[in-house]
């Protein structure tokens, strides 16, 4: 295995991990009628961890661009503010928390898990007690 496959590997890993992993994002995409890469991508990373700050976001999305291409940071705020929306049509919520972050609860979790066809039993994962992270590769 070269270097360059090697660390294209180690992204996907991390995509994984975080829920951003394309074969994923189709799955939530299909299941709750989200239109394009974003909105999707912030579901999964809801899903897969129990905290997620507004820069972990903003980083995760647009960390990729160049400094002269960067969008003004309430741009996630309006892609959340959408992503609400849609999900609650669908009885599902999450929760903006103070510490300048966002939470879904265990409860919207399996209800997501659920619409998606996944087990809706916990299983214990490291560093993230409330709830597992999904595995992706169905």
């Amino acid at each position: 295995m070269t270097e360059l496959e090697a660390l294209r590997d180690r992204v996907a890993q991390l995509e994984a991990i975080l829920g951003v992993d394309e074969p994923f994002l189709v799955q939530l995409r299909l299941a709750f009628g989200l239109t394009g890469a974003t909105q999707p991508k912030i579901l999964g990373m809801l899903l897969n961890r129990s905290f997620v700050t507004h820069d972990a976001l903003y980083a995760m999305l647009y960390g990729h661009r160049p400094d002269c291409d960067l969008p003004c940071d309430k741009t996630v705020d309006v892609h959340l503010s959408k992503l609400r929306k849609t999900l609650k049509g669908h009885g599902i919520t999450f929760r903006t928390v103070v510490d300048g972050g966002y939470a879904m609860d265990t409860a919207n979790k399996i209800k997501v898990r659920a619409k998606l066809g996944l087990p809706t039993q916990s299983r214990p994962h490291p560093g993230h007690p409330d709830f597992p992270a999904i595995q992706t590769g169905l």
